[in-house]
């Protein structure tokens, strides 16, 4: 005997309901998910350890004394209070506008509990430790450029021919003008603006401003597509007998900052694409220079990238 329509589609819907993946789980998941899972779980795994043996010991919520940079003493719990918890106890304003902590003298996040007496100093983005310090301490000029340029300046770099539907324009007094989308050509208006001498090689810019790219909404997801972002951005000047130090001097300070946040990474190579700017002659020489013998010592190879 056939079933009636509406019986055949609720099986259907149901056959489905039960082939479904439970929710928040995602098929074919990128391997940068999968490595970060992994991550956090490992980091879980630690507290979770970390926490049950101060439990054992009878330590868990024992009271602390916190010493405030500048001598204010302060209360708290080993094991759950916080580098938040104490600013937003000093001042509500303080502990919106801080970025990162030390504790001991060593960097701390806001959110990791404290695990005993300590020092504590509190680091806001105007500190020159909490936003630079990384940067000066490899010698990179730290400077602002403008967030809107002359179209002219898009065409002369040539990112206008090979980049204009990312990038946002508008019009004014007959002229066109964008939204910086990247700093490159910035960044060489200020190296450009006198005479060089070899012997100013390698000049190091970083740059902490805002890009805007006009991505399609399709496109659009997380952290890695957006239209509005901020970046540690940095553009080097140097030799052609520098490039290789250079690199070098690149990669220790990605290994540098990764690892003081308990980061793992990886590093993939990137060739010059199809729609690439610059002759190929340069090109060519660029490429030659990004052999295994750049990686500094004890640098876990998964790769290279070449920037441009």
């Amino acid at each position: 005997i056939s079933q009636p329509p509406s019986i055949q589609n609720e099986e259907k819907d149901m056959k489905k309901e039960e082939e479904r993946e439970p929710d928040g789980q995602v098929k074919n998941q990128p391997n940068f998910i999968k490595e970060r899972l992994k991550l956090f779980e490992m980091l879980k795994k630690d507290h979770q350890l970390s926490f049950a043996n101060y439990e054992k010991k009878g330590d868990a919520g024992d009271a602390i004394t916190v010493r405030v940079a500048g001598g204010e003493a302060v209360a708290g719990k080993v094991w759950i209070t916080t580098p938040y918890h104490v600013a937003a106890g000093l001042s509500q304003e303080l502990a919106e506008s801080t970025v990162i902590a030390k504790v001991n003298g060593e960097l701390w996040d806001l959110d990791r509990p404290l695990e005993g007496d300590c020092t504590l100093e509190l680091l806001t983005f105007d500190d020159e430790e909490a936003q630079a310090e990384e940067d000066r301490r490899h010698d990179f000029a730290e400077v602002v450029s403008p967030n809107v340029y002359s179209g002219k300046l898009w065409e002369v770099a040539g990112h206008r021919q090979h980049y204009s539907e990312r990038t946002f324009t508008f019009d004014v007094d007959k002229d066109t003008f964008a939204l910086k989308p990247m700093n490159c050509p910035g960044h060489c208006l200020m190296f450009a603006h006198r005479p060089r001498s070899w012997r100013e090689m390698p000049v190091r810019f970083a740059d902490f401003g805002v890009l805007h790219r006009n991505e399609p909404s399709g496109t659009l997801r997380g952290l890695t597509r957006v239209r509005r972002f901020q970046q540690d951005d940095a553009h080097i000047f140097c030799t052609v007998a520098q490039i290789e130090e250079e690199i070098k001097g690149c990669l220790q300070v990605l290994q540098s900052v990764y690892a003081t946040f308990g980061f793992s990474f990886q590093l993939n190579l990137s060739t010059r694409p199809e729609n690439f700017l610059g002759d190929v002659e340069t090109w060519d020489e660029a490429e030659k220079v990004g052999g295994d013998e750049m990686l500094p010592a004890g640098f876990c190879e998964h790769g290279k990238r070449l920037s441009d």
